[in-house]
């Protein structure tokens, strides 16, 4: 690093040399000196190039040959600046090297190493140091040189120090070394292991003697390969200056070795040269140290160790898959060397990866814990059967962390933690796939879009004879939502059909047009705006069969022309099953007569049909018993009670109530030669041992008497009034019954021309408040003149006296134009507790005047609706019960067989027009047609019809029509025989 300085100036050793290939190849040329003093600006010597120089100085070296590269490293030096520089000319047979060193450099000693490579030389590259010094010189501020400059072998070192004023030297050495792993490079030979020392010397020069250790260094950790400086300085102030220590160390044209081959191939060893800065050859030994698995050395020239310059030849395996790290290590026998470490590397690797698909689009609900369905990714490459391993963002989350493409681990099933999902619209993810095989990192796009969303129960479900109406609330994952709501189902409703939520939402069921079945709908929840994905929820609805239910028909008499026809009406979408039995008075089979001229004892009424089972009034006596039905609620009961009069063939129709009654009331009439009769049944398992009879009479007067002797069980009683009770021939009234026990009763009332009609007892109501309450009932029909009349019979079976109020209408619901003056009773009054009153039109005219009427009474006034017209030899009559309820959905019996004629009254009461009604007329002879009822009925309106004026094809024919309206629609059945006696029947309805 430092050229010798001495007192009085040191001449320049300028040597021009020229060293010939082989000379190359047998020693190393001297260094190159240069020396610079401060103070006269001048180079010392002649070893310059230029004749004068100034700020610069250059020497030449000539190589007998050509050369193929110079490079010039500054090995130490205190300061950063650039002092040397290097240039050559090229000719035939040799190559001229210029080496310039420049001035104004602070004063110390530098050291360059000069790297020469020379074609065909055995010791190429060749090595040469240039040692520059710069001194203060003579008349300067005083200054120190070192010599020699730098210190290039291990152990002891004799330093001489002088300076350039003629001074005592008082002063301080300082070593500041490089700390090695096992400690301090150099120290002072006299005092071991210090670095400081303090001198006091007489004259212009000293020697110092210092040591130098290698031990435990490695070339590679070394600064450009310097080792330390020692610095001194005298405490006088005269100046600094510094020694570099460079070791031994070997040189390499290779560093790193590096190898790369397609998976599985192979490839060609490298050759790397050896050589060192030290002007010996050294001699060293190489060996792999670590990745020998995938690394081998050899020397080209053969043997286990090798002098520098030396050729090596070193290889990576062939057929291996991945990366591999290794080095080789060549390690000096000289003492002091330094070992030097080169780093190996291979890639084995080749091809590219790939995935599909490339963008993965998760679309979750704001808010949801629940990881949305999994996608899939597949990995491929194009070097075959690669392993890859697997990395994501955290809230990614794959099923798997490390694959082989080409195997089923090479397909990725990939979803979302939501928890970790991080802001934004999308929220943005990566999922990358890499391989040490493959030159690529193959990268796939997540993206998550938090999206709002309705929230609502994932299913429903209802069972028939359970809560037929079920509430939820219907929210939003996010931000409210605008909906609307859609059933796809006739029998499913939901309530409000739109709104903002959060709502609660009723949803209900309708069984009445069902058949027994386990049926499924859906209630579609949308966003009113389009934006929000829509919900579907299932809703299930179980529909039983209808229970069987025990109806039992008060009387029942066959014989000697009389005759008793039980009317079944299905008005279920399901078959139902039938039994019917009869009964004796004692509750026994009865001990003759009852066979059969229509229908079974036994049998299945399709939906929406019906069955008749009429006795046929064979032999010369009357048999009278009563019977039992055991059918579905669902079936509709009306029994028909026919009797050959005068002329014609009577009948009467009594509707069947689901259950008996305890306390009921019976009016009854026995004045101007008309007679009451009625018939009883205590169709339990127990005696009723106590009936009380409170008979109130219309003159006023009352009696109340208890009845004879106990009801057995399953027995019967058929009396006329004025049998049972004496005083109340020639009377009319009302019958209060008190009874321990239910009974089923049927009044049965005859007129003065023996005509008769059945009429249904009323059973008493609640003897208080809510029961009293007002309410309007509509009857069906209701017509007058040309001696056709009707009578409303109205019983009050409260405690208290009850109001009333009948109106009259007209078809198009105004008060009727003329006719229906009345007879007897009023349109406005009161009935007294436990009696009844009759209201009757007078049948004035020779036009029938047709209508209905509205009553408005409170629940507890029940009643008859009567209606007669003169027939042959006898006044016609029909009863309809007024507590029929209007329907949307009924059914309706007609027979126009064998001369009889069904006609019909149906009223739209409500304040709505019906514009949409639909009837089915379903044939026993099997076949059934649906037609639209001609125009729209409006509100409160009236129609009277014949079923073969509207429906022409159910002439001659009998069946049942099926009405299904969009308004409430009340109706009386009008049955006429091929006598024209008629009698009134009620519907079916669902």
């Amino acid at each position: 690093m430092h050229r010798s300085l001495f007192s009085c100036g040191l001449a320049l050793l300028a040597l021009t040399r020229v060293a010939s290939a082989q000379g190359l190849a047998t020693a190393k040329p001297d260094p190159l000196k240069f020396s610079f003093s401060i103070s006269t600006k001048s180079w010392s010597g002649s070893g310059c190039v230029e004749a004068n120089p100034t700020t610069s100085c250059s020497q030449n070296l000539t190589v007998s040959s050509p050369i193929s590269s110079v490079n010039v490293r500054q090995v130490s030096t205190a300061h950063s600046v650039s002092w040397i520089s290097s240039s050559y000319v090229v000719q035939t047979n040799s190559t001229t090297l210029k080496v310039t060193v420049n001035s104004g450099l602070p004063p110390g000693a530098y050291l360059a190493m000069l790297t020469i490579g020379v074609p065909g030389a055995s010791n190429s590259p060749l090595v040469i140091p240039v040692e520059f010094n710069v001194a203060i010189g003579f008349g300067g501020v005083g200054g120190y040189g070192v010599n020699p400059g730098a210190i290039t072998m291990p152990g002891p070192t004799t330093l001489t120090i002088s300076s350039q004023v003629v001074v005592d030297f008082v002063g301080t050495l300082t070593i500041v070394p490089v700390a090695p792993p096992s400690g301090n490079l150099v120290a002072f030979a006299d005092t071991p292991f210090s670095n400081t020392k303090n001198i006091t010397a007489k004259g212009i020069s000293f020697q110092q003697n210092i040591a130098v250790s290698a031990s435990g260094l490695d070339a590679s950790t070394l600064p450009n390969g310097a080792s330390a400086y020692i610095y001194f300085s005298d405490s006088g102030g005269t100046g600094s200056t510094q020694v570099a220590v460079l070791l031994p160390t070997l040189v390499t044209d290779t560093n790193p070795a590096v190898f790369s081959y397609s998976p599985g191939g192979s490839a060609s060893a490298r050759t790397i040269t050896i050589s060192t800065n030290y002007p010996s050859p050294l001699t060293f030994t190489p060996s792999v140290t670590s990745g020998a698995s995938a690394f081998s050395v050899s020397i080209a020239a053969g043997g286990s160790s090798c002098a520098t310059p030396c050729k090596l030849n070193v290889s990576a395996k062939s057929g291996l898959a991945g990366s591999f790290q290794g080095t080789l290590t060549l390690t000096p026998s000289s003492q002091g060397a330094l070992p030097l470490a080169i780093p190996l590397s291979l890639s084995a690797s080749g091809g590219t990866l790939s995935s599909s698909p490339n963008v993965l689009e998760f679309h979750l609900p704001a808010g949801s814990t629940t990881p949305p369905t999994a996608q899939q990714v597949t990995v491929f490459s194009t070097a075959g059967s690669v392993p890859f391993t697997i990395q994501s963002d955290p809230w990614i989350v794959p099923d798997h962390s490390s694959g082989t493409t080409g195997t089923a681990s090479a397909t990725v099933n990939v979803t979302l933690n939501p928890s970790g999902i991080p802001p934004g619209s999308p929220a943005l993810g990566q999922l990358s796939f890499s391989s040490p095989l493959t030159s690529n990192q193959d990268t796939v796009t997540v993206e998550a879009f938090l999206t709002n969303s309705f929230t609502a129960p994932s299913s429903m479900s209802f069972s028939q004879g359970g809560p037929t109406s079920q509430s939820f609330n219907l929210g939003s994952a996010g931000s409210p939502i605008s909906f609307r709501i859609q059933s796809d189902s006739s029998w499913l409703r939901a309530s409000p059909t739109s709104g903002v939520t959060p709502q609660q939402i009723a949803v209900t069921v309708d069984a009445s047009n069902l058949s027994a079945n386990t049926y499924t709908g859906n209630l579609a929840v949308m966003d009113q705006s389009g934006s929000v994905q829509p919900l579907t929820i299932p809703v299930g609805f179980t529909v039983a069969p209808p229970p069987s239910v025990t109806r039992v028909v008060a009387h029942a008499a066959d014989g000697n022309g009389f005759r008793t026809a039980v009317l079944l009406t299905n008005s279920d979408a399901s078959a139902a099953q039938f039994t019917l039995q009869f009964h004796g008075e004692d509750g026994n089979p009865p001990p003759g007569r009852f066979e059969l001229e229509a229908g079974s004892m036994t049998g299945t009424i399709l939906p929406g049909k019906s069955v008749t089972i009429r006795t046929a009034g064979l032999g010369t006596q009357t048999v009278q018993g009563w019977a039992e039905i055991a059918i579905p609620a669902t079936v509709g009961v009306g029994v028909i009670y026919s009797q050959r009069g005068q002329g014609a063939i009577q009948e009467g129709t009594a509707t069947i109530a689901a259950s008996g009654a305890q306390h009921f009331f019976l009016p009854f009439d026995n004045t101007t030669g008309a007679v009451t009769a009625a018939a009883i049944t205590n169709a339990g398992t127990a005696a009723v041992s106590s009936v009380t009879v409170t008979l109130r009479y219309d003159d006023g007067t009352s009696e109340t008497i208890p009845w004879g002797s106990s009801i057995a069980a399953k027995s019967h009683r058929a009396f006329t009034m004025v049998q049972q009770f004496p005083h109340s021939g020639g009377k009319s009234g009302v019958a209060e019954f008190n009874s321990g026990q239910p009974l089923h009763s049927v009044v049965f009332r005859f007129n003065s021309t023996q005509a008769f009609t059945a009429v249904d007892t009323i059973a008493a109501g609640t003897q208080s408040g809510v029961q009293f309450v007002a309410t309007t009932r509509a009857i069906a029909h209701a017509a007058d003149g040309n001696s056709f009349k009707t009578a409303f019979l109205l019983t009050n079976t409260d405690t208290a006296t009850a109001s009333y109020t009948l109106r009259l209408y007209g078809e198009d619901g105004n008060p009727p134009p003329a006719r229906f003056e009345l007879q007897t009773g009023t349109l406005t009054g009161t009935i007294p507790p436990g009696k009844s009153v009759t209201i009757r039109t007078a049948g004035l005219g020779t036009q029938t005047a047709q209508g209905w009427a509205e009553l408005v009474a409170p629940g507890t006034v029940g009643g008859s609706v009567i209606y007669s017209q003169p027939g042959v030899g006898a006044i016609q009559e029909g009863t309809a019960p007024i507590a029929a309820p209007a329907s949307q959905h009924f059914f309706l019996p007609f027979d126009n067989t064998n001369g009889a004629v069904t006609g019909a009254a149906i009223t739209n009461a409500g304040i709505a027009t019906a514009n949409d009604v639909t009837i089915t007329l379903r044939y026993d002879d099997g076949t059934s047609e649906t037609v639209p009822w001609g125009s729209t009925m409006a509100a409160r309106s009236h129609r009277a019809f014949v079923m073969s004026g509207p429906f022409p094809h159910s002439s001659g024919r009998s069946g049942v029509a099926e009405f299904i309206s969009d308004q409430p629609l009340s109706v009386v059945v009008f049955r006429f025989n091929s006598t024209a006696a008629f009698t009134a029947l009620g519907v079916a309805s669902r």
